[in-house]
């Protein structure tokens, strides 16, 4: 249950099911399963969008909370 609560542990949906399962938060996490370069493409496509710097700059630190 640590790794869900501290931010700088939690992977979110970058728990493999056995790692969910292994954690004991099988069932905490929404169902599906990303991989760290999914995600990374889909921070990368959302910031793409972003027009303004100070958004992109924004959105990027809120990736870190």
């Amino acid at each position: 249950m640590e790794n869900i609560l501290n931010s700088k542990l939690n992977k979110g949906l970058g728990y493999s099911i056995e790692e969910r399962q292994r954690l004991g938060i099988h069932g905490l996490l929404p169902p599906c399963v990303q991989t760290q370069k999914d995600q990374e493409k889909l921070v990368l496509e959302n910031l793409k969008r972003i027009k303004e710097d100070i958004d992109k700059y924004i959105y990027l630190m809120h990736l870190l909370d």
